[in-house]
């Protein structure tokens, strides 16, 4: 077997191509059906531009903000600290 699997398996140590192939095969239709069922999720979420969060907080509470400039709601409703000082004052 040569390609992918056999240069891998080389810099592992030696031989294993055919099981590092399996390995990448494997990893790669279990990545594509995550990135479906996320998209698929996020998209029921009814998002509408990015960016696009979905927090869920320590009361089990969930809810969406849409865009870098809420990120101040998203801190809140996570029951985050919001520091006083440094970069963060500005965009908190």
């Amino acid at each position: 077997m040569g390609g992918v699997g056999a240069r891998v398996g080389e810099c592992a140590g030696g031989g294993g191509g055919e099981e590092v192939m399996a390995v990448l095969e494997m990893a790669d239709k279990e990545g594509k059906e995550m990135l479906a069922n996320n998209t698929d999720a996020a998209l029921a979420d009814g998002p509408f531009g990015l960016l696009w969060f979905v927090a869920t907080n320590s009361k089990g509470e969930r809810e969406t903000f849409w865009g870098v400039d809420h990120l101040a709601q998203v801190a809140d409703h996570l029951g985050l600290d919001k520091p006083k000082t440094g970069e963060w004052k500005a965009l908190l």
